[in-house]
């Protein structure tokens, strides 16, 4: 099921303005980008809000989403810490926000820390912070899961100016965020007759959506791009030739082997267990193992 079909359930089930509108936010892209963390939860990955953070001799302890209570309960963990106090970051995390997610990877970044994978690093934990490590490890039994990014926005059937993929009554995503804004004020506001004032909030909310996405996904590129990566791993499985296999699976993001990651210019990763990593029980259970073409000779 794409996210689409997801949204269009949800919107059914909403009852508040509120629920509304983040459900049109999401379809077309934006909110889209948040962590499961209902989905984390069931697979044994911490979506504590906020996230529980201390510092033991030379590591920092992350168990929880990434949220902006996790970010101030990380910065007053870290607070006096030099850059030679703390070395490597134990991290459990299902993910969350998308802007917190890159403020974490930077600080790993700046830091030139080692990232360790306790449990599960999902969403944008795998996207930003885990990726951001020198060195990249994964304890035995713990996995590292994808399941979009801010670059979704230009694919084919995310696109905000293209008709959907998914086939809603074969609009755009653009119209169909502007027609869910209205729908949910009119829904709300049932007495409104002032139909040109209700245009022209649906109008300031869209104009709105759009600059947040565009500036947050211009972030997202100077981040891969500070990294020296191409954000093809953290959409892979939204790709239309890919994403049958996804709604087919039944299961909510993707991995790769170490070898591929490799490819896809994540370099220096480790798996801590006897067995390949892509065989591991937790990784055949909750994710697709996406295998990547062989090079051209």
């Amino acid at each position: 099921m794409t996210y689409f079909r997801k949204a269009k359930q949800y919107w059914r089930s909403c009852v508040d303005m509120r629920c509304h509108t983040v459900i049109a936010g999401f379809v077309v892209g934006f909110f889209v980008f948040q962590g499961n963390s209902l989905y984390a939860n069931e697979i044994g990955i911490s979506t504590d809000t906020p996230a529980r953070v201390r510092v033991e001799n030379n590591t920092i302890f992350y168990n929880g989403d990434i949220s902006k209570k996790s970010w101030e309960a990380f910065s007053n963990a870290v607070a006096n810490k030099t850059i030679t106090d703390v070395r490597k970051i134990v991290i459990n995390s299902g993910g969350g926000d998308t802007i917190y997610g890159r403020k974490l990877g930077a600080w790993v970044l700046k830091r030139n820390m080692i990232v360790e994978v306790e449990g599960g690093c999902f969403s944008s934990c795998a996207n930003y912070v885990f990726v951001a490590g020198r060195k990249k490890l994964i304890r035995q039994g713990a996995f590292v899961g994808w399941h979009g990014s801010e670059a979704q926005q230009r694919i084919d059937g995310f696109s905000f100016h293209e008709t959907l993929v998914d086939g809603i009554n074969g609009i755009s995503g653009e119209n169909f965020l502007r027609t869910k804004l209205y729908e949910a004020n009119l829904l709300h506001y049932p007495d409104i007759e002032a139909v040109k004032e209700l245009d022209a909030a649906v109008e300031r909310a869209y104009r709105l959506s759009m600059e947040r996405m565009e500036k947050s996904l211009a972030n997202e590129d100077m981040f891969f791009e500070k990294l020296g990566l191409n954000n093809t791993f953290t959409i892979y499985g939204l790709l239309p030739e890919q994403l049958k296999r996804l709604e087919d699976s039944g299961k909510r993001g993707w991995t790769f082997s170490l070898e591929d990651m490799k490819r896809l210019g994540i370099t220096d990763v480790h798996y801590l267990g006897l067995e390949e990593y892509q065989m591991t029980p937790n990784v055949r259970k909750h994710l697709i193992v996406y295998k990547l073409a062989p090079p051209q000779t």
